[in-house]
């Protein structure tokens, strides 16, 4: 078994439970060779660096994965099928980081510091 990490840009137009839908499908895909996969990130509606068929926004998801090269190529395969599939990424990588990205870092760091802001504002009004 070999370690991969696979970044997947996805339509605009789809919906929550559509992007779940496609993150348990692409793991059920790897599931199915015998791999697993360990980390999955979703790192919310971004802008694009450029438009990717017209549209300048998208999903992104990110996982780790653990499988065999044949689950690499088949999920790889389903992708390329995939319409609401813009773009895709998969890495080969020597160990999996089980730490957040650093997508879900500042992420985490966005919200610390915007809690921090509502709090001194409401402590503001009060005095």
């Amino acid at each position: 078994m070999r370690f991969y990490e696979c970044t997947v840009i996805l339509s605009p137009e789809l919906s929550k439970q559509q992007i779940d839908g496609v993150q348990n499908e692409l793991t059920e895909i790897v599931k199915s060779f015998g791999g697993n996969t360990s980390r999955q990130e979703y790192w919310g509606l971004r802008s694009l660096a450029y438009p990717i068929e017209k549209f300048t926004r998208a999903h992104y998801i990110f996982f780790n994965v653990t499988a065999t090269t044949e689950a690499i190529i088949e999920l790889e395969r389903k992708m390329r099928i995939r319409e609401d599939v813009l773009r895709y990424l998969s890495i080969r990588v020597e160990t999996l980081d089980e730490e957040p990205s650093v997508m879900m870092q500042s992420k985490a760091k966005d919200e610390a510091r915007k809690d921090k802001e509502y709090t001194r504002r409401d402590t503001q009004e009060v005095a």
